[in-house]
């Protein structure tokens, strides 16, 4: 396998030239074409200034321009990261400072905005159209990229904290890639579908980069909870093989899309990730849309480890513990994980602690923070930040972000906990858990639960009392906690 995914479609545009690579937007591409594109945004960007080890920063929806021009950057041997296009200008800006970017490609109606909010620190704004130029002159003779170099950087959530860029290698990336088609049996008669944003590591590598590196396929639509009916029209439509959203995307589809003229039965791997994976999800999509149980993959990864740490082999019905929490599958080949306590010591089997991960798919540290980068790794293992316990047999469940737990009378709680016990009352129709502080008592917090309910459901007073009533016993039971307030 080349050692780069450019260098993987440079090889496949002559190999299979006229062969389908994306279809994107509703705009199709052979690998040559794709080539093509690549070409001419590594022209554009080179015109820009933007040279080797350099960084660009991606502020486009998702697009042949998102999806070449990432490519196109690493053809120059070039950083590129790609960002929210949603972002604000200053929010945008302060991204593309931290990373010292030298170019940034927005689309056309923000670039004179952008120009002059970055313009102080040297940086060049260019629109997301790349013209004709076939980009000859500007790769002729370029080295291609070595698995040492960076392939781009990943800005991480932010959940808990303000988001940093994680530096992925090519060889990190390319791991993930053999590993995910090892575990998930990835071959070139597959056709994937995604909803997720490029600018996600879900959507990059999973969906993007692992396709474009293995030849198969790709159909890529906007990241849209609006777009939820025509992702999985398009899976029945094209005979979509491999898919995948987080657990809201399957949720609000049972909600919210009709199953009428609908046939998932090609699917065989639908990946659930990058949020907890629900058991009430899992049975409502299975039930709404017929397809097969086992379909559906619960997996954990997290940007520090490029993309994934664990899945479930095909075929494999998830497993669901008995507190009704769902397993994230097994970690990888040649991925290893292990929960350790407060002091670092490793636990036994079952029990809950911090989360840590080693292997070839850990980055190399954040951009330009050698302290943060200090924080999270504890030798070769990375501390991953979530809870999580491991079993006898390997099998993985992470309860959730170490900073989110709700610390209660010396109790550790899951807000997915609180969560999906208030979610399964009729008239509720999504919940949020957060801890509080208890200032009387000090060193604990009250659960507070906020639930969105359904109109009819709270049209007397006595029936909002009473579905207030519900939440806080289905609060209790699933934690032995009552919430301090609903």
């Amino acid at each position: 396998m080349p050692p780069s995914a450019v260098e993987a479609l440079a090889r496949r545009a002559e190999a299979r030239a006229d062969d389908v690579a994306a279809v994107i937007c509703d705009e199709t591409l052979t690998h040559a074409g794709l080539w093509r594109e690549t070409r001419r945004a590594a022209a554009a960007l080179a015109r820009a200034g933007l040279a080797a080890g350099e960084r660009c920063v991606l502020a486009l929806p998702t697009s042949v321009a998102l999806a070449a021009g990432f490519l196109g950057a690493q053809r120059l041997s070039a950083i590129p990261a790609a960002v929210d296009e949603h972002l604000p200008d200053d929010a945008l800006a302060a991204r593309a400072r931290a990373v010292g970017a030298r170019v940034v490609v927005a689309l056309a109606e923000r670039v004179a905005a952008l120009g002059l909010l970055l313009a102080p620190d040297g940086v060049v704004v260019v629109a997301g159209a790349f013209g004709e130029d076939d980009g000859g002159d500007a790769i002729a003779g370029l080295p291609w990229p070595t698995g040492e170099e960076v392939s781009h950087l990943q800005f991480t959530s932010g959940t808990t904290g303000q988001p940093k860029a994680a530096i992925i290698t090519h060889r990190n990336t390319a791991f993930e890639v053999a590993i995910g088609a090892e575990r998930l049996g990835y071959d070139e008669r597959d056709v994937m579908v995604s909803w997720m944003p490029l600018h996600h590591d879900f959507g990059l590598i999973r969906f993007w980069l692992t396709p474009v590196w293995l030849g198969i396929p790709v159909h890529l639509l906007r990241p849209s909870i609006l777009e939820l009916r025509r992702w999985l029209e398009t899976v029945s439509a094209v005979g979509g093989t491999v898919t995948g959203s987080p657990d809201f995307g399957y949720r609000v589809a049972t909600r919210l899309v009709s199953p009428r003229g609908l046939d998932l039965g090609t699917l065989r791997v639908a990946l659930s990730g990058g949020e907890p994976v629900r058991k009430d999800t899992l049975d409502a999509f299975v039930a709404r849309f017929g397809v097969a149980p086992e379909v559906l993959n619960p997996g954990y990864g997290l940007a520090e480890a490029t993309l994934a740490v664990s899945a479930y082999p095909p075929g494999e019905r998830a497993r669901v513990d008995a507190t009704g929490q769902v397993a994230s599958g097994r970690a990888y080949p040649g991925v290893r994980v292990r929960v350790v306590d407060d002091a670092g010591r490793e636990v036994p089997a079952g029990v809950r602690g911090h989360l840590e991960t080693a292997g070839e798919h850990v980055f190399a540290g954040y951009w330009g923070d050698e302290a943060a980068t200090a924080e999270v790794m504890n030798g070769e293992w990375l501390r991953t930040g979530d809870v999580a316990a491991v079993d006898a047999d390997g099998w993985i469940y992470v309860l959730g972000r170490e900073r989110a737990m709700i610390k209660r009378a010396g109790s550790a709680i899951a807000p997915r906990e609180v969560e999906e016990a208030v979610d399964r009352i009729a008239g509720v129709r999504f919940s949020a858990a957060v801890g509080v502080p208890n200032e009387a008592l000090g060193g604990t917090e009250d659960v507070v639960v906020v639930a969105e309910v359904r109109a009819e459901a709270v049209e007397a007073v006595a029936a909002a009392d009473a579905l207030g009533r519900a939440v806080a016993a289905a609060a209790r039971a699933a934690t032995g906690h009552a919430p301090g307030r609903v």
